[in-house]
């Protein structure tokens, strides 16, 4: 990588041979941004069966019943609970990437506007909307918390802890 020279005459110092070099799509904000819109979709997709579940859930009356609920409840949402708590994180760290990305492209731009470039408009936007997003998906994080790992007793456990401080069972979004 550090080539001094060219092989077709006139030596490039490499700082301009780096400066030539087009960044590569992974630095870019659009791939980060694409995957974060597919977790957004696949987020609101699962919500209702969450909601659906636990209006039933909180249907049970007594004791007993809820007993027999809250482990059909668990059974029901598990895999999808793990999935959307796994889907937050990368989220999270999407947003991280996203946001580094979307610096890079305004770094490039001319601030004063006059040959502002499509990357840094895309870069603004981009940034505009992970401003929105982040608070839900870190509530999604906090809510789905109990669905950490793919063991119902340890999610049983921390579901029924829930319920017993008063709080409501994970919504989904």
């Amino acid at each position: 990588m550090g080539k001094q020279g060219s092989d077709e005459g006139g030596a490039q110092p490499d700082g301009a041979a780096a400066r030539s070099v087009k960044r590569p799509e992974c630095l870019g904000v659009r791939s980060h941004f694409r995957r974060l819109i597919e977790i957004e979709q696949a987020l609101t997709e699962l919500a209702p069966l969450f909601r659906e579940s636990g209006r039933q859930l909180a249907g049970a009356g007594n004791a007993a019943a809820r007993g027999d609920a809250l482990a059909e409840y668990v059974s029901r949402v598990r895999v999808a609970g793990f999935f959307a708590y796994g889907m937050a994180r990368e989220g999270i760290e999407l947003l991280r990437l996203t946001a580094a990305a979307a610096g890079l492209d305004q770094a490039g731009s001319d601030p004063a506007g006059s040959t502002r470039t499509g990357a840094a408009e895309e870069a603004d936007r981009a940034l505009r909307h992970l401003e929105e997003v982040g608070p839900l998906l870190q509530q999604t994080l906090r809510d789905m918390e109990p669905y950490r790992e793919l063991d119902s007793a340890r999610t049983l456990e921390k579901i029924a802890a829930r319920l017993a401080g008063g709080r409501r069972p994970p919504s989904g979004g």
